[in-house]
């Protein structure tokens, strides 16, 4: 169990959130739409958010966009975080939360289904990508904390 490939799967989370305290914020390098294949090669696109530090894994976020009605994050997330570890090659590790915002059916000025971020944690499998994701649901303040400041929708 790893986030992304970093070692000690989610129980490194609250050690990385503590070594934040001494850098407080990590930076936002990418901040863009994701478009990529879903199953049976539909275009599907999310968004894409890359926060960097130096000495500390990077944080990968993809998000589902609203009013997006295609195939969900959930059900590419391994081929996602091996596209972005190929394409930037993150020799020491990274960290990969899976991110839906807010969203409706709205009533009375409140989502039904309110923001959720998991820490995914996959099998490396060095062949042929990463496999057999897992799911670790994460409050918002261990979000905050890992990366130094709440995570907007």
């Amino acid at each position: 169990d790893r986030p992304g490939i970093l070692p000690d799967g989610p129980a490194a989370l609250p050690r990385l959130a503590a070594q934040r305290e001494e850098t407080p914020e990590m930076r936002l390098t990418r901040n863009e739409p994701f478009t990529y294949r879903g199953k049976f090669d539909c275009p599907c696109c999310c968004r894409l958010r890359l926060w960097e530090e130096k000495g500390s894994p990077p944080v990968v976020v993809f998000s589902q966009l609203p009013d997006y009605y295609g195939p969900s994050i959930t059900n590419r997330i391994e081929w996602l975080a091996w596209e972005i570890w190929e394409q930037l090659g993150f020799a020491e590790g990274m960290i990969v939360l899976q991110h839906y915002p807010d969203r409706g059916p709205w009533r009375n000025g409140r989502p039904s289904f309110l923001s959720r971020v998991h820490a995914v944690t996959f099998s490396p499998d060095w062949r042929d990508g990463f496999s057999d994701p897992r799911w670790n649901l994460l409050s918002r303040e261990e979000v905050a904390a890992l990366l130094g400041k709440p995570l907007q929708d």
